[in-house]
């Protein structure tokens, strides 16, 4: 129904349901668990959100989380350039 992975850090990532159990508060009820696992261990619960996953942001603004910081991730498009560092 739906899973998350705690990151190397011990942040909440990768949170998923899958798509017939969206909006039952599957979602919510995961976020839950880990983050009372996590403050359980010593850790303040922190989370990974992409910015433009509207769904996640409000689930996760719902549950009392804030942003505190953004991080960008960068594609990278083509390998050309590493082929001059060989």
């Amino acid at each position: 129904m739906s899973w998350a992975l705690q990151g190397p850090l011990g942040h909440i990532n990768l949170l998923q349901t899958e798509e017939k159990y969206k909006g039952k508060g599957y979602g919510s009820i995961m976020v839950q668990a880990m983050a009372k696992k996590i403050a359980e261990d010593g850790y303040i619960p922190v989370a990974t959100v992409i910015v433009h996953n509207t769904p996640s942001v409000n689930l996760f603004n719902k549950l009392g989380f804030k942003i505190i910081a953004k991080s960008y991730f960068l594609e990278i498009i083509s390998f050309d350039m590493y082929k001059s560092l060989e």
